[in-house]
Parts: structure tokens; sequence; C-alpha cells
């Protein structure tokens, strides 16, 4: 959990990874890293508080919505999972053994890049030095642990219903989403009439963050600033 460059945030490392790397895999699933996250604001004492989440983090701010409403100001969603068809990752690495994950990372590590060429993004000294941070954040099992947890969790009528409770709730709901990535963007229609906003970033892909850190976090500053900050943190 560490301070950003955007004034007031917090960013938390979730169970297995970062800080917490070495956390059992038992441990690494949507579900606890929900309780996770409502532990951490709580210890900081922040009751209110603007939820942002990319990928498999915004499904991990719609559990956390769901399991404390009155906490939850706003909630920003950068391409996260709405459906299993945003899971096209996870459902690949959940299909592996550990050691083809670990084979997968050793991939992408040994040639950064490539990697971050075959997003579209910049390969300069800055954007490669993140990513190998990126990647030595994330162990193998953990993102074997997650992948699974996220074919189990957001997958059929369940998983519908609880998005609907977070999302038709009058909660101020804001999309975010490159334009290069935004096709394959599976966000339901019924999400998109409930969103108070929905950016396309120009020229941008699924990491925008890494793509143009200044940008991005000005965006999510006025995006933030337009839902209603009574007292909230960002979360």
């Amino acid at each position: 959990m560490r301070e950003t460059r955007l004034a007031g945030s917090i960013t938390i490392d979730l169970r297995g990874f970062g800080q917490y790397a070495d956390d059992r895999a038992e441990n690494v699933n949507l579900p606890a890293q929900a309780k996770h996250v409502i532990r951490h604001l709580e210890a900081l004492g922040v009751d209110r508080y603007h939820l942002v989440g990319h990928s498999v983090g915004g499904a991990i701010s719609a559990l956390v919505a769901v399991t404390h409403p009155e906490r939850v100001v706003s909630l920003v969603s950068i391409e996260g999972n709405f459906t299993l068809d945003d899971a096209f990752m996870a459902s690949r690495i959940a299909a592996m053994r550990l050691f083809e994950v670990e084979a997968l990372l050793a991939g992408f590590e040994s040639d950064l890049a490539g990697w971050l060429a075959a997003k579209g993004i910049a390969t300069g000294a800055a954007e490669i030095s993140l990513a190998r941070l990126w990647l030595a954040n994330q162990p193998a099992r953990t993102l074997l642990a997650q992948a699974r947890s996220v074919m189990a969790t957001t997958t059929g009528s369940a998983w519908e219903a609880l998005l609907s409770r977070v999302f038709s709730a009058g909660r101020r709901l804001h999309l975010i989403a490159g334009e290069r990535s935004r096709c394959g963007w599976h966000v339901p229609g019924w999400v998109a009439a409930n969103a108070q906003s929905f950016t396309i970033i120009d020229g941008a892909g699924d990491f925008p963050m890494i793509e143009d850190p200044p940008a991005f976090e000005r965006l999510l500053l006025q995006v933030v600033l337009a839902a209603d900050s009574r007292g909230a943190a960002r979360g």
C-alpha cells in the first residue's frame, strides 16, 4: 500500500502480489482480495471512498461495492471484467499448469520490449522499467490461482446478479477504455446505460496507465472529481 502521484489516492498490493507475494495460492481469490482491500481501508480509518479498478481489479472493486455499498461513493472501471469474454487471458492461464505459467512469464521477462510492442506500447527505458517491475510483482502461482478464481467467480447468473446489485443501484459508475482495445471490452448494454460516463482514450490500448501516465492521471482525477466527493478517499 503506497501513496501515488495522484494526490489523495492509495494503491494497495493485492494478496499474492508485491509485498504479499509469499501469500499461499489458496488465499489468492477474488472474494479474499475484496476483503483484503476493505481491511486496508478500514485500518486507515477511511469510511467512504472512490474505487478504481483495472481489468481483474474491476471485478474485485465490484465485490467490494456489493459488500459495503454504503461506503462506495463511485466506481471507475478501466476495462474491468464484466463477462467471461473479458477474461481471455485468465482463461488461457487457468488451463495451464504451474510450470507453463512460469515459462510464460519467463518469456515476457526475456523480451520486455517485444512484450510491450505487441500491445502497441512504446519501448523506452521508462516503459521497460515499469514492465519489469510489474512482472516481478506477480509470481506464477499467484497468476494461476487468480486466473482460476476469475473463471470460477465471473461466470453464470450469480455474477450477473451481483453486477446488477452494484451497477443498478444509482451508484456513480465511470467506464474507461483505450481506443485500440475498446472493441474487445464486453460491457453489457445495461451496464453502459447505468454509467455516468464512458471515456475512450484516443490512441491508447488496455494499459493507458503505462502508455502515458501523466495524461491518464489527469483523466482519472477529472473523472473522480466529477463524482460525489463528499469526504471520500480514493482506493
